[in-house]
């Protein structure tokens, strides 16, 4: 009777451990960004991560296609939006969930794609939640947005999240939620935008990925989307095979000094 007992509480602890990890939305079918049409409730409270620990806060950055922060998006282009949880002291993990809606009648864009790993979706009043599948062990999560159509207007991002301690409850931890605004470019949208690409290939790649041969290379950097150099060289080929998982800006300076720039994931 005792070892059944025992075995009973182990199999519960590990039921519990495995359940704070993943998003709010994926283990209860909860929005929880405090986004317009929502319950209200995010992972903040009645119990859950609410101990105030860690001072968690977001910041958010619209990134182009050649890795310049942004304050306003082009309609159809691709961005990446790089969801940054700020806090204090040494948390465990952090988990987020995140959702896009128009300023004006809150209509959902649906448009994240390529998640990074251990990160997903879940679809809940129409609408596309980006959440942690399970606890993720950095503070910075990129995702790839494209941008509405023209005349959408402002857009909001509603996000809520947390920063844990790592001991399978929600004891200890801190939540924060925060939103964010970006305005349609309307001036630029109307103007015809010449890109410097590199044409990388293959992309997604695990290994090598390579840049035209028409590229006379001079030199060449990749940054993650902290702003960090993690890579530098004067090839074509680039082995990328010890980066992490995620996404990543490439800069390149030619011989004739033009510069190209591109985005590729490494998988």
């Amino acid at each position: 009777m005792k070892k059944l007992i025992l075995f009973t509480f182990l199999i519960l602890s590990i039921l519990s451990l495995i359940s704070f990890q993943g998003g709010f939305g994926t283990g209860s079918n909860q929005a929880g960004t405090t986004a317009p049409g929502e319950t209200g409730a995010t992972c903040g409270q009645g119990g859950c991560h609410a101990a105030g620990q860690f001072s968690p806060s977001f910041d958010l950055f619209l990134i182009d296609e050649d890795g310049n922060q942004t304050e306003k998006y082009l309609p159809g282009e691709t961005y990446t939006v790089s969801l940054k949880i700020n806090h204090s002291g040494l948390p465990a993990g952090y988990g987020f969930q995140m959702v896009c809606l128009t300023e004006e009648g809150n209509d959902p864009i649906n448009n994240f794609s390529d998640f990074p790993m251990d990160v997903g979706e879940v679809t809940l009043m129409g609408r596309q939640y980006v959440e942690q599948n399970r606890r993720l062990p950095v503070d910075s999560i990129p995702l790839t947005w494209t941008a509405p159509e023209k005349e959408t207007g402002s857009v909001i991002f509603y996000a809520a999240g947390n920063a844990v301690n790592g001991n399978g409850s929600p004891t200890g931890d801190g939540s924060a939620v925060g939103n964010f605004v970006i305005e349609e470019d309307i001036e630029s949208s109307t103007e015809e935008l010449s890109v410097l690409k590199l044409g990388l290939f293959p992309n997604p790649a695990s290994h090598i990925i390579n840049m035209s041969n028409s590229i006379n290379v001079a030199s060449y950097r990749v940054y993650d989307f902290s702003g960090s150099t993690i890579l530098r060289g004067t090839k074509n080929a680039i082995d990328i095979s010890n980066c992490k998982n995620g996404a990543y800006l490439i800069q390149v300076t030619d011989k004739n000094g033009k510069i190209y720039s591109d985005r590729f994931i490494k998988i």
